[in-house]
């Protein structure tokens, strides 16, 4: 009975200490991590577990830092939870995530100094900057976060990292219209930055200059979306580097005929004269059967003139009328009989395979057994 009392009695002195030094153990633990994260919804990363009796066992756990499980004891539900966030906190102090009132002093004292001998450092209250924290007098806030937990600490380049992550996950070019940058102000600039992805979200931070407020706002998106640390960043970078390289190297690699797949190689000027000749005089010497007529055949000379003074141009056809069929024909026949045949190459592309060999059927079909060699499919 006697070790019971003096173990009650010692608990007892552990819960006044932790209430005097902690005396709202609660707001000041859910404001320590709301400020360092950004975050209002803490549900997540605070979770309380009371258990029923005469004596209430409260297990808070704590997902930020890292984790941390606490209990607190009580008579009442209420007590227990309030001595289990005061030895949460007594923990994050610990951990230099959280400091007292005559540590935040001093802390305010050395910044006021760092301010008066560096001009371009940021002045923060009202916005919410994890890095200088209490610049602002009448805050009343009771904690500010080491340099370790800054953001910008975090993510030393945060717009380009931003801009990267959201170009990849947007598959888009340019990110004008999802991430937008709005700075005011004279002296200290203000810098609101607006997100459009995942979903629509307003980061804010001010600074002694624009690119600085604009840095700071773009390092606490990077927080909120818990983008990867610069570590792991310069891995991605260099699994990026790794793949470019290699694309290099396919590129760099043996370039091959789409049709007959084989290495191709650049005719020479003299080789290439020699195949518009041969190619020339194989064509006069065929006699070319078209077949059927096609209602394409009555625009041959207009469909060929069009595309020999263009880039682009389109053709608008029935089904059936001889897109496919007639007009790769048309153009390779222009070329080969003006003499150009040998830096003439038609291809057709098909959705599907068996459409693809049914139309080079087709088409070696009509040009006939010496011209059918031609023709091909991959």
């Amino acid at each position: 009975a006697g070790v019971s009392r003096s173990g009650n009695a010692g608990r007892q002195r552990d819960a006044q200490e932790l209430l005097s030094e902690f005396p709202e153990p609660k707001n000041l633990l859910h404001k320590t991590l709301s400020q360092n994260l950004g975050l209002s919804d803490l549900s997540e990363l605070l979770r309380y577990h009371c258990t029923e009796g005469p004596v209430k066992k409260a297990t808070l756990t704590v997902l930020w830092p890292k984790r941390i499980e606490v209990e607190g004891f009580a008579s009442r539900k209420v007590e227990a939870e309030r001595l289990a966030a005061a030895a949460a906190c007594r923990t994050l102090k610990e951990l230099g995530v959280l400091r007292t009132d005559d540590e935040l002093s001093q802390r305010k004292v050395e910044h006021v100094q760092e301010e008066q001998e560096q001009a371009s450092q940021a002045t923060v209250g009202i916005h919410r900057d994890p890095q200088h924290r209490e610049t602002d007098p009448s805050s009343s806030a009771r904690y500010i976060s080491p340099s370790q937990e800054d953001p910008l600490s975090l993510f030393p380049k945060p717009k380009e990292l931003l801009g990267r992550v959201i170009q990849v996950a947007t598959s888009s070019s340019s990110i004008k219209d999802v991430v937008q940058y709005q700075t005011k102000g004279g002296k200290t600039k203000s810098c609101l930055l607006t997100l459009r992805w995942p979903e629509e979200m307003s980061f804010q931070a001010s600074a002694w200059r624009r690119v600085e407020a604009e840095r700071r706002a773009a390092a606490l998106a990077c927080m909120k979306l818990k983008f990867p640390l610069e570590e792991d960043v310069r891995k991605l970078q260099k699994v990026e580097e790794i793949e470019e390289q290699e694309c290099k190297e396919k590129e760099e690699e043996v370039t091959r005929d789409a049709i007959t797949n084989a290495p191709y190689r650049a005719l020479s000027p003299e080789e290439a004269e020699k195949l518009s000749a041969y190619l020339q005089e194989e064509w006069r010497q065929t006699d070319l059967w078209l077949g059927a007529e096609l209602p394409v055949d009555a625009h041959r000379e207009h469909v060929v003139s069009t595309v020999e003074a263009s880039r682009v141009t389109v053709v608008a056809g029935e089904t059936g009328c001889g897109k496919t069929t007639r007009i790769p024909r048309f153009l390779l026949e222009h070329r080969v009989l003006a003499g150009d045949g040998a830096n003439c190459n038609i291809l057709v592309t098909q959705p599907r395979r068996i459409s693809a060999v049914s139309v080079a059927q087709r088409v070696a079909q009509e040009l006939g057994p010496s011209l059918r060699h031609c023709v091909g499919y991959q």
